[in-house]
């Protein structure tokens, strides 16, 4: 299943792959894809309770997630 989280204070390539890294590192997440311009972190995991997983690693290396969808 596919979930979005908003993530403040992205704005360059490197913001991306530090996110994208953070996700990926949650065990059940399987891909996961920065949009800077809409501001989200998109990511594909296996369960739900992977978003809370995802949030804790975002805020982990420094941004503040928000859940969206």
């Amino acid at each position: 299943m596919q979930y979005t989280i908003r993530v403040a204070e992205m704005n360059c390539g490197h913001c991306k792959s530090k996110v994208e890294s953070a996700a990926r590192s949650v065990e059940t997440v399987t891909d996961a894809e920065v949009n800077l311009d809409a501001g989200t972190l998109s990511f594909d995991a296996s369960d739900k309770g992977a978003v809370s997983q995802v949030m804790d690693a975002v805020r982990a290396i420094g941004y503040e997630p928000a859940q969206s969808t």
